[in-house]
């Protein structure tokens, strides 16, 4: 291959990062690509490895082994302040005894910025997240939704390589924070900054991110955009993970024509895939694939189950159904569709396409 025809490397390449305290492995060979200008959400439960990676890349933390890449160079080895990397904490980390103005301005004096070129730099990065009128006032004056943006305004003010969000909107309400997302996305979009953000909130990641890596215990499992990771999960654990989901146990009889067919206790079950015959598998569905009724369409899967609960949330209403011992399926259907009560048996149907199947027991 000639270097014309060669992918550009990375903005920020992690390859085969590893880290371990002790006997517990934190990261285990964790690969990542960033292209410049890119968000990406790095989403996961506690203790699998999301911020560990985040603060490696920061510098914060060294890795056993493996390499950091920024912009074409090696920092794997550098210290936090030489890789010119902006970093928002969950906590913040803002001094309390100085003022707003006084905390952007910290981190253009850790780096000797001359303090005749602090002012202008402190004042746009204020005018960038809206917090201009507040430049004299002290930290404790301010609400935490007001201290998260002199936080990101720090981070701006020295015109960072990249930005380093470590759940930088969980101490906030529901509601300041579903306003934030949005002002943080339109602002880091505009500013063109490449952006890896680390959340436990699945929703929060498919509202910013580009991407979104999904972490399992040291290992990146998935990196994908919103739509297709929600759609296409590789593993049973993201499809766990992101979003609601439904798993029924079965065993497969044959493959055809791209689809694989799957014996289970509720009838025949067919998918896209292909596994050996006799093989355990477990069949994932997502709640709003499925349609009350037999479908009469070709192509359509079909099981029956009884209604144990209805959840109304508007126009749309959750049904919870058991569908044999063990089974909980769940069914999103628009309200005024949804008729069938609580004990009543029904009939659910949904597309062949719109099946997934996973090996049996392979949750992660």
């Amino acid at each position: 291959m000639s270097a014309a025809s060669q992918p550009a490397a990375a903005y920020l390449g992690i390859t085969q990062v590893d880290k371990a305290y002790g006997a517990a492995v934190v990261l285990d060979g964790v690969d990542l690509a960033v292209d410049k200008g890119e968000f990406i959400a790095l989403l996961g439960p506690s203790g699998c490895g999301k911020t560990t990676l985040l603060r490696i890349i920061a510098g914060l933390v060294q890795p056993d082994g493996g390499t950091v890449i920024l912009a074409g160079k090696d920092v794997t080895r550098l210290p936090p302040h030489r890789r010119n990397i902006g970093v928002v904490f969950q906590n913040y980390a803002l001094f309390p005894h100085l003022t707003v103005a006084e905390n952007v301005g910290f981190g253009l004096a850790v780096r000797r910025v001359a303090r005749a070129d602090r002012a202008p730099r402190v004042a746009e990065a204020l005018r960038l997240v809206q917090m201009e009128d507040y430049a004299a006032r002290r930290i404790s004056a301010l609400s935490g939704g007001q201290q998260q943006r002199v936080a990101l305004a720090r981070a701006l003010a020295f015109a960072p390589s990249l930005l380093l969000l470590d759940e930088p909107l969980a101490a906030l309400d529901r509601k300041l924070r579903e306003s934030v997302q949005v002002e943080l996305r339109q602002l880091i979009r505009r500013l063109g900054i490449t952006t890896v953000f680390v959340t436990h909130d699945q929703e929060e990641a498919l509202i910013l991110a580009d991407r979104i890596g999904v972490m399992n215990q040291g290992r990146l499992e998935q990196l994908a955009a919103p739509r297709e990771l929600y759609a296409k999960p590789r593993s049973r654990f993201v499809l766990d993970f992101v979003g609601r989901s439904c798993l029924i146990a079965g065993r497969v009889v044959g493959t055809a024509e791209g689809l694989v067919s799957v014996d289970t206790a509720h009838g025949r079950i067919q998918a896209p895939g292909s596994f050996m015959s006799g093989a355990a598998v477990e069949i994932g569905l997502r709640p709003e694939a499925l349609r009350l009724g037999r479908g009469s369409d070709g192509g359509m899967n079909s099981i029956t189950a009884t209604v144990t609960d209805r959840i109304f949330l508007g126009s749309r209403l959750v049904m919870t159904l058991a569908a044999g011992p063990g089974e909980r399926l769940l069914a999103e259907l628009d309200a005024a569709d949804a008729e069938a009560a609580s004990g009543e048996t029904v009939t659910l149907s949904w597309p062949a396409v719109d099946t997934l199947v996973f090996p049996a027991g392979a949750a992660g």
